[in-house]
Parts: C-alpha cells; sequence; structure tokens
C-alpha cells in the first residue's frame, strides 16, 4: 500500500511513517492558506511541478483538492474562528443517518456535504490514471473541523479511499459510523488537545483510526497509550504557566513542530 508520488514522496498508509504523517500534517496546516500562499506552499515543498489543484469554496465550507498521474488528496479546511459557518458546523452536534451506515454529527456532514458534489467532479475528471487507466490512491487529510470532514469523507469513499490522516480531530460519529470506513485511519492527538473530547463519548461519539498520541516528551505514541501517561502530561499541565493548554496544543503548527521535532516512537498494537 504504498504509492510514491511526486518524484520524493512515498506516502506509507498500512504502517506508521514519519515521513507520510509530517507531509499531511503540513498539508493539514497549508489548507488554511490562501490560494496564493498554498503555491508558495507547494514550491517550498517541491511539488508545485508535479501537483494541479483546485480550491473550492461553498457557504463557507473549503477544501483544496490535488492531483498527479498516481495520486488524488483532499485537504479539508478546519474551524476558522472568523467563520460562523464554521462555529454553526461545530455546535450543531446533533447526529443524523450517515451515507455508509452509522449516525454521524449533523454540522461536521453538513460541512462536507456543501462541497461534496465538487469534489465529486474533480475526482471524476482527474481520479484515473491517464497512463493506465487505473483509479489513483486518494488521501485525505484536516485538522479540526477538517479532520471531522476527512473522517466522513473516507466514509462516503469506501474502498476508493486509500488513507486518511486526521489532526486534532473530534468525535464525527458513533460506533456504527467508524465501521463504514474501509481505509487505514491514521489519527493525531497533541498531549491535552481539547477539541479531540468532543463531541463527548457519553453522547454516543467515537473516534476513528490508528492513535497517535504526541506526549509532554513530544514523543509519538502509536496505538494503545497507557492512561498513567496521559494522567502525567494532564497533571504536568496543572503546573504549566500557559493559560488554556486544551487550546494551545489544538494548534496544528504544533502538531507539525512535534512531528517534525520527533525523536521517539512507541508502538503498541
Amino acid at each position: 500500500m504504498e504509492q510514491r508520488m511526486s518524484g520524493h514522496l512515498n506516502i506509507v498508509v498500512d504502517k506508521f511513517d514519519i515521513d507520510t504523517a509530517l507531509f499531511f500534517s503540513k498539508l493539514s496546516s497549508a489548507a488554511y492558506y490562501s490560494p496564493k500562499s498554498f503555491t508558495h506552499f507547494l514550491r517550498k515543498e517541491n511539488l508545485v511541478d508535479d501537483l494541479h489543484y483546485q480550491y473550492i469554496d461553498e457557504n463557507g465550507s473549503q477544501a483544496y483538492v490535488l492531483w498527479d498521474d498516481e495520486a488524488f488528496i483532499i485537504a479539508f479546511r478546519g474551524t476558522q474562528a472568523t467563520e460562523w459557518a464554521d462555529i454553526k458546523s461545530d455546535i450543531n452536534f446533533w447526529k443524523r443517518p450517515a451515507w455508509e451506515g452509522g449516525k454521524v454529527h449533523t454540522g461536521f456532514a453538513k460541512y462536507v456535504d456543501e462541497i461534496w458534489d465538487d469534489i465529486k467532479k474533480l475526482f471524476f475528471e482527474h481520479g484515473v490514471n491517464p497512463k493506465n487507466n487505473k483509479t489513483k490512491k486518494v488521501y485525505i487529510t484536516g485538522h479540526s473541523l477538517g479532520a471531522a470532514a476527512a473522517t466522513i469523507a473516507a466514509s462516503r469513499l469506501g474502498t476508493f479511499a486509500s488513507g486518511c490522516f486526521t489532526y486534532g480531530s473530534p468525535r464525527a460519529g458513533n460506533r456504527a459510523f467508524t465501521k463504514s470506513i474501509k481505509c487505514p485511519v491514521w489519527r493525531f492527538r497533541n498531549q491535552r488537545d481539547l477539541v479531540t473530547r468532543v463531541p463527548m463519548a457519553l453522547m454516543g461519539f467515537k473516534h476513528v483510526g490508528k492513535f497517535c498520541y504526541i506526549d509532554g516528551n513530544h514523543d509519538i505514541r502509536v496505538g494503545a497509550v497507557n492512561w498513567t501517561r496521559v494522567f502525567k502530561d494532564g497533571i504536568a499541565s496543572i503546573f504549566n504557566k500557559t493559560v488554556g493548554d486544551g487550546f494551545v496544543d489544538h494548534s496544528i503548527s504544533d502538531y507539525t513542530k512535534y512531528i517534525e521535532e520527533c525523536k521517539q516512537i512507541h508502538k503498541k498494537s
């Protein structure tokens, strides 16, 4: 399930790969950029000559869709505090039936609905490799609201989806919904990130994918994480002079920084 793309990037989805995690973290961050700044990002990553892209913006829902001969990537933009449409998507937490089964957060689903036809149109136009007429590998990513949108898109794409990478994701649906996702999902949480704790599990919402926890030492712990490790990080935050750690830890720039600077990776099944 390893896919070489754009001359120098290996996208790996069937096992943890730090370079893949870093790339999609950077891309999730770049999803907040204007199209002009997004082009600068691609140039900095040496991808501007290899990837085509289109920016989609409908009623406050936004995403960048990128493609080359081998891959088709959807990067959803996350919550912007100045966008009332984003805030409405976050707070409209009542569940509705999901397309592929189970129930999903209504606000998050509506966010995807607004641009889903545009995404499908681009996929029909650019989702097939012109050299061999095979469907391209499809990857989805996002941060915050964009992470929830990526999770829902992964469900809707079914077996067309090759991999999903989320950063600071809220819970998007119930247990039955999580079972509708057919591709590997890598879910990153930075320490006490408050957004990853909502909507509450008591309301029937569940997280999706392989847990990748960035701890207080900025090591990455993949898979099951001992509750004492999370508790220790929580206690440490009490003595941290930073106000509102749960909000600070949600920053996509911190996700990218800690993944890039990670010195140790702990893996558990």
